[in-house]
């Protein structure tokens, strides 16, 4: 899998939510993907998915589109979901992404 993202964002979720997109990457990669969803507003966001991505004993949804001719994964944002975490919890480890 491919991915990409603005890095200006990365910058600013860096320093806002301590997390990045490229340990979002790392996250995937070593398969800590819990679900993807579809965007649950699909008229304002039709072609996005969100992945739940178990890291550091949270839940943190992703919302990324994928380009139907390129494959690459565009991640557009990160964030912690406490809603996820809760629904999730019972197969969250403290120690995972650490």
């Amino acid at each position: 899998m491919t991915f990409d993202w603005d890095d200006e964002k990365n910058t600013l979720i860096k320093e806002t939510r301590g997390v990045s997109f490229e340990e979002i990457v790392v996250a995937i990669d070593a398969g800590m993907v819990i679900h993807v969803l579809e965007h649950p507003n699909k008229d304002n966001y039709p072609d996005q998915h969100i992945y739940l991505i178990n890291w550091r004993g949270y839940v943190y949804a992703v919302p990324h589109v994928i380009n139907a001719e390129t494959g690459v994964i565009f991640l557009k944002t990160i964030y912690p979901s406490r809603r996820y975490t809760k629904l999730y919890a019972h197969g969250l480890e403290e120690n995972n992404g650490n």
